[in-house]
């Protein structure tokens, strides 16, 4: 731990962004203002920076490393840089190099107290929830007047119409047009799932528990995170209500793993969103990581709750992986894929106009050309239901994980042009992709936390 320092002023907050912990970034920010610091416009001008990083995969740890690398190189001589988040845990020898930075993990945030005399504890801070503003889309997206002004029926045949005459392929050869396309493509996804108008107003992150009660081959953020700890279901509704009369319409459901919640207090995904749902208001859902077992067990109950409100749903997120039963057992997710892929199918039908998310991972250790068709099998079922997002990613190791040590690791050149052949499919068929899902979520300022 480094010396305790003087009282400072102003402190600057970067972060690689990561949903799921949006809470806890919130936290960190009350924190510091509680405590008499102002947000600085600019690294260099801050006595504190901190860093929220994130390590789920490699390409996040090397983007969470850059960005520490960079304001370590930024800042001025005598501020401090406190790195927290995901890479502390899942591999903080990473962060040797990078010369004198203070790491903070979820468990040991408490030591800020130490490092700033703090006057008011750590501990004693809440978070009071998180909203998301729409950033500058347009500045880093280009412009795409003419989508702005076409009716929603005419936007989806306008694209689909520019995906059939426009190959995937040729995103190199036209990258200016491709990126309009994909411009396009967000505010459609943003006019189906929310309306600018709603959007507007931000999204209110929910957090319903941390931690996971499954134990997958590939995940270290469990190693972070721990156990399924829920929250009490009172304090979620008192903190949805309140959050609902501030104004708000849009809320974020976050957990880890979100069909398991209650376990271990006894309650369940069910109860939760019947008490929710039992709110008088104009609101509307979105549910994360509603992993395929529970989509399976809750199955009946869920399609009939989902039916009677499915105008408050934004959209379902379901992390289905691999259409490899085979994998599946490798990557230890606890189910097959014809349950769930039935599940799917009959949920599209009953609730036509539902939004879901589905991810899928290429590459796992073993993953034979075999197995990954049948990703794209389970992919191309989806093909006749509007509206779908893919959001794929490719395997990588991660320290301390049962996956790191398996056989049948593959070329890191054949898991892109797997994760291409995903992308061109979804362009094929007119999903949503990881582009529109990230451009609604990561291209939105979080207020105090950015500029």
């Amino acid at each position: 731990m480094t010396e305790v320092m003087r009282a400072t002023k102003s402190f600057y907050f970067s972060s690689t962004g990561c949903l799921r912990t949006s809470r806890a970034r919130k936290r960190v920010y009350n924190y510091f203002r509680a405590n008499g610091f102002s947000l600085a416009a600019h690294s260099r001008e801050a006595d504190i920076l901190v860093v929220d990083t994130c390590a789920y995969c490699l390409k996040t740890e090397q983007d969470s490393l850059a960005l520490v690398a960079g304001l370590v190189e930024q800042k001025n001589r005598d501020a401090k840089v406190v790195v927290i988040g995901c890479i502390t845990k899942i591999n903080p020898d990473s962060l040797s190099g990078l010369g004198d930075v203070v790491m903070m993990t979820p468990q040991t945030m408490a030591c800020l107290d130490q490092l700033i005399n703090a006057t008011v504890p750590f501990k004693s801070i809440n978070p009071d929830g998180v909203v998301w503003m729409p950033g500058d889309l347009q500045r880093a997206y280009g412009a795409s007047h003419c989508s702005r002004l076409l009716p929603k029926p005419f936007k989806v045949w306008t694209l689909r119409m520019l995906r059939r005459i426009f190959p995937f392929t040729w995103k190199t050869k036209f990258p200016n047009l491709y990126k309009k396309i994909r411009l396009a493509s967000f505010e459609l996804a943003r006019d189906v799932l929310v309306g600018e108008e709603s959007l507007r107003q931000g999204i209110y992150h929910l957090e319903v528990a941390t931690g996971c009660v499954s134990h997958c081959s590939y995940c270290a953020v469990r190693n972070v995170w721990g156990e399924m700890t829920s929250r009490p279901m009172e304090d979620i509704i008192s903190e949805f209500e309140q959050a609902l009369k501030a104004g708000y319409q849009i809320f974020a459901l976050d957990a880890q793993d979100l069909g398991a919640y209650g376990r271990d207090r006894g309650d369940n995904i069910m109860y939760l969103l019947e008490k929710i749902f039992a709110v008088e208001g104009a609101y509307r859902l979105m549910l994360h990581d509603f992993n395929p077992q529970w989509l399976v067990k809750f199955y009946p109950q869920l399609v009939a709750l989902l039916q009677k409100n499915a105008k408050r749903i934004v959209y379902i997120d379901i992390p289905v992986q691999s259409g490899s039963n085979d994998i599946l057992r490798r990557m230890r997710r606890p189910y097959t894929i014809e349950p769930v892929a039935a599940c799917i199918s009959d949920l599209k039908q009953q609730i036509p106009g539902m939004a879901i998310e589905v991810d899928i991972m290429a590459g796992f250790p073993g993953e034979s050309e075999a197995d990954f068709k049948r990703s794209l099998d389970f992919l191309k079922s989806l093909k006749k239901f509007r509206p779908v997002f893919l959001w794929t990613s490719g395997y990588t190791d991660r320290p301390g994980t049962e996956a790191q040590g398996m056989a049948g690791k593959m070329d890191p050149q054949v898991i892109e042009q797997r994760l291409h052949r995903c992308d061109a499919l979804a362009w094929r068929y007119g999903f949503f992709t990881g582009d529109a899902i990230s451009l609604l979520h990561q291209g939105m300022r979080q207020v105090g936390l950015s500029k």
